[in-house]
This record gives C-alpha cells, structure tokens and sequence, in this order.
C-alpha cells in the first residue's frame, strides 16, 4: 500500500512537471525569437522532449521512477552546462526543488551531489575558484539541507500515517469478524429458545396430563367404588407420562446447556472484542496526537522560511550598499560591484526558492488537514463502537443470569420428577392391597397432587424465563445489526 501511495505521488509530480517543462518551453521560444538567443531553442527543445516522455509515462503508467530521475539529471544537466556563466549558479536550485518535490531521498542525494560536482569541475575549468563562488555554493548548499530535511520529514510523517492507517483497517477487519460469529451464535441461540419453547409447551400439555390423572386417582381414592384393575390401569398410564415429562425435561437441560455454553462463548466474544476496541481506540489516539505534532512542525517550518526571507532581504539591502560603495569608489569599485551584484542576486534566489519551499509547505499542511478530520472521524467511530460492545457485553451477561436461573430451575423439577416416578411405584405397589393402605393412598395422591401443581407453577415460571431471554436475544441482534 506504502509502495502504491509513492507512486501515485509521483505519477501527480510528473504531470505537475510535464505542464511546467511545456509552459517553461513555449517561454523560452518567445524569448530566443526575441533576443535572438538560439540556445533557449535548444533547451526548449529538451524541455519539450523530457516534458512528452513524461506524459507518455503518465499516460501508460509506466516508468514512472525512472521518469523523474529523467527530469531531474537532464534538467541539471542544462542547470550547470548550458545556461550560461552569470545565470546558473541561481538556476541551481531549480533542480534541487523539483527533487525535493518527489520525496525521494536518495534522488535528492543523488541530484546534490551531480550539482554540485558540476559546478566545481566547471568553475575549476574555467579557473573561477574564488571567495565569491565559494560563498554562494557554501549558501546554495545550506538552502539544499533544508530542502532535504524537510523532503525526509515530510515522507517519514507520511509513512508513519500509513502505517497507523493499515493497522487500523487490520484492527477494524478483526472487530467485523468477531461481530458475525457473535451474530451466528445469537442465531443458533435464537433457534435452541425456539426449541426450548417447543419442549416446554409440550411437558406443559404433558404435565396437564399428569395432574388430570392425579385428580382422577384422588378421586378413585375417595369415593373406593372403582375396582383395583382400573385404578392400576390409570397408574400405569400416569407412569408413562412421567416418564415422558422425565425425557422432555432431560431434554430442556441439555439444550439450555448448550445455549448456556453458545452465550459464555458470544460473551468471551465480546470481551476480546472489547479489549480490540481499546486497542483500536489507543491506536486513534496516538494517530490523532501525530498528526497535530506534524502541524506543529510545520509550523516551526514556517518560522524557519520567514527567517530565511529575512536573511535575504537584509543580504539585498547589504549588496545594495556596497554598490553604492563601489559606484563612490569609481573605476577601483567595479569588482566589488560585480560581487555585490552576484550577492544581490543570490539573496533574490534564496528569497524566491524560500517562496517556492512554502508553497511545498502549505500543500503538505492541507494535506495533513486532511490526516487529521479522518483520524477525528476514526476516533468518534470507535467511540462509538466502544458503547456497543459494552451494551452488547450487558445484554450477554442479563442472558447468563437468565440462564443460570433456568438451570436451577430445571434441576428442582428433574428432582420433583424422579420423586414423582418414586410415588408412582409405591402407588403401583400398594394397590394391590387398597383397603389396608387406602389411608396411605390417600395422602400420597395429595402429596402428589400438591407436586403436580408446583411441577406446573415452575414449567410456567420457565416458561415465561425463556421469553424474557428471546426477548433479550432479539435486543442484542438489533443492537449489533446498527
């Protein structure tokens, strides 16, 4: 992605530089017919070719690298070997800039130290080795450092935005994906209360059952007409149901053991995204706090250009004063006029390349701007999925206790229930001999009449547990779908 970002970057300086190089061609022709000056032709001519390579690069988006180390070795190239004596030495910073521009660290270095070289073979050639070219390169390289430290910080604050941009999107991806296995575990959970609902309407219809045949037992019992045939009949069908109110509700306790096992994993869940959360939010945060470090460098930036653009005027004004100086001096002045003028004109170019490095500025503070509002947008997201996950953490634990209190409940009535299938076989037993143990008989079948009714009071108690916990489920799932 980093690899990607560069060199989009590039494709846009380049496009930048073709219509620059075309522009800088079509001004060069006017002045060459002007002045009669056929060397602009020529470099006109080479603006335009480097300028249509370019934008056959851009076009095909190939070669863009190699386009830029292009522009930048033919443009220094005629910086040092074609414009003539009194002119490149503040043309050199034209190159240099343009480097600067693309971020690339080793095409700074690289077009430094070309120019530099050049420069001093050329003057030594020329045997123009003095104190004054000296001063002037000694200035433009000052000039170059800046610009090198501010192409390496600017491209280090990006990467460093990058960065903490992917790992963001990697932070949120894990979060997407911890959300669907909780959105399929409320789905399986959903399904089981359907289940479990369907159980528990059925032990309600069984257990009806159960205490129908009870009250006809009581009722045997009191009135002693029926024979023991019958009654043993109707015990015998009252143990069957037990029996089936015996698996239905072995059945209820393993699936609320199941969805109890889905809700403590949705919950682990939830916990590992809360804690992904937070990390997300830390990473925001240190991005955020980045980002308006950068604004506060750039700013510093600015004072440094400002005090640049002071230097240069003060240099103007002392060049000034000397050529004042040596227009008093007369014929004994006219060299150190010419070095006066050269300083005026070094101190116009490093006012101008200080204008040119707060353009660069200002672009790359609008940039960072725009760092900043997304990181502020990412920052109030994952506010905001910091509260979801804490009400979904809420909901999940409301369904825990539910579910506890649904396996207490469950296990009272499997208790009841073998207790229930115990009096029956005692009854079973007894009623072989009714008219020795009919007093017994008799408090039995209240015993178990009174059970019944508590049997029924605690499967509508579940009954009503288990809409209260669909409820919640159905809750969570709209909380989690916003």
């Amino acid at each position: 992605m980093n690899v990607d970002i560069m060199k989009e970057h590039i494709r846009k300086v380049n496009k930048t530089m073709a219509f620059l190089l075309i522009s800088l061609s079509v001004i060069l022709c006017f002045f060459a017919f002007i002045g009669e000056m056929p060397i602009l032709i020529v470099i006109a001519l080479v603006y335009t070719g480097i300028a249509i390579f370019v934008g056959l690069s851009y076009r095909k988006r190939k070669f863009e690298i190699l386009s830029s180390y292009v522009i930048i070795t033919l443009i220094s190239i005629i910086t040092i070997f074609v414009l003539p004596d009194k002119e490149f030495m503040f043309a050199i910073i034209m190159p240099v800039a343009i480097a600067a521009m693309y971020l690339n660290k080793r095409l700074f270095t690289l077009c430094s130290l070309f120019l530099n070289i050049g420069i001093i073979l050329k003057e030594f050639i020329q045997h123009n080795l003095d104190i004054t070219f000296l001063s002037s390169l000694i200035l433009i390289d000052l000039i170059i450092i800046v610009l090198f430290f501010l192409s390496k910080w600017g491209l280090d604050i990006i990467n460093l935005a990058i960065a903490e941009n992917e790992k963001n999107v990697h932070l949120f991806k894990n979060s997407e994906s911890e959300v669907e296995i909780i959105k399929t575990n409320l789905y399986a959970l959903n399904r089981d209360l359907g289940n479990c609902n369907f159980n528990l309407e059925a032990v309600k219809v069984n257990s009806d059952g159960v205490s129908n045949s009870v009250q006809e037992i009581a009722r045997g019992v009191i009135e002693q007409t029926e024979s023991v045939t019958n009654i043993s009949e109707m015990m015998n069908d009252a143990d069957k149901k037990v029996d089936e109110v015996s698996v239905l509700s072995k059945q209820l306790s393993d699936i609320s053991s199941n969805t109890r096992a889905i809700v403590l994993e949705g919950s682990e869940k939830i916990n590992i995204m809360d804690k992904q959360m937070n990390i997300i939010n830390q990473t925001v945060t240190k991005s955020f706090s980045t980002v308006q470090e950068l604004n506060a460098s750039m700013d510093e930036v600015n004072n440094f250009l400002s005090s640049i653009t002071q230097i240069s005027d003060q240099t103007n004004l002392l060049s000034l004063n000397a050529a004042i100086e040596a227009a008093r001096a007369g014929e004994s002045g006219k060299g150190f006029a010419v070095v006066a003028d050269e300083i005026r004109k070094l101190a116009e170019q490093s006012s101008t390349t200080a204008d040119q490095i707060g353009q660069i500025i200002t672009h790359i503070m609008s940039k960072t701007r725009d760092v900043l509002i997304e990181v502020q947008d990412g920052n109030a997201a994952t506010k905001e999925g910091e509260l979801i996950v804490k009400e979904v953490g809420e909901n999940f634990d409301k369904i825990n206790l539910s579910f506890k209190d649904i396996d207490t409940f469950i296990s009272d009535e499997l208790t009841k229930i073998e207790n229930m299938s115990s009096l029956f076989s005692q009854i079973r037993l007894e009623t072989e001999s009714i008219a020795s143990i009919s007093e017994e008989h008799s408090a039995a079948t209240e015993e178990l009449t009174a059970t019944t009714q508590e049997h029924n009071a605690n499967i509508e108690t579940i009954y009503n547990l288990m809409l209260e916990i669909q409820a919640s489920s159905d809750n969570l799932q709209s909380i989690i779908k916003q």
